[in-house]
């Protein structure tokens, strides 16, 4: 009997954007997916330091290291909304990126409920 191949298992985590060889890594992960420039992390860190809003930008990766996915957020902070997470804050053509789009999608909602944010737009 021969078992089907199974895809290998993909990990979620949150990127540590304040790392240069990280960024340079997720860079290229973009540029090779043909993703906007509400893609890239330093679209994340602008927002951040612009806007005072908290860059949240999710990860995809195999056992290996390899990325197959991100996803980057903006953890919004309002007086008069209340709390989300937002895909590419301040931008548009942004949400995921890759072939991971369920893990990453489900690791957003995981962090929102750790943030305390009732929705993810």
């Amino acid at each position: 009997m021969t078992l089907p191949l199974l895809s290998a298992p993909v990990g979620v985590r949150e990127a540590d954007l304040r790392d240069a060889a990280e960024v340079a890594r997720l860079n290229a992960f973009v540029h090779d997916q043909g993703g906007t420039p509400f893609h890239l992390p330093a679209w994340s860190i602008a927002v951040e330091r612009g806007c005072r809003q908290c860059a949240r930008y999710l990860v995809a990766e195999r056992a290996n290291g390899a990325v197959v996915g991100v996803l980057p957020l903006t953890e919004m902070r309002s007086a008069l909304f209340g709390r989300a997470l937002v895909s590419t804050g301040f931008g548009v053509g942004g949400g995921v990126l890759g072939a991971a789009i369920e893990p990453l999608a489900a690791g957003a909602w995981d962090l929102a409920r750790r943030l305390g944010c009732p929705s993810v737009e």
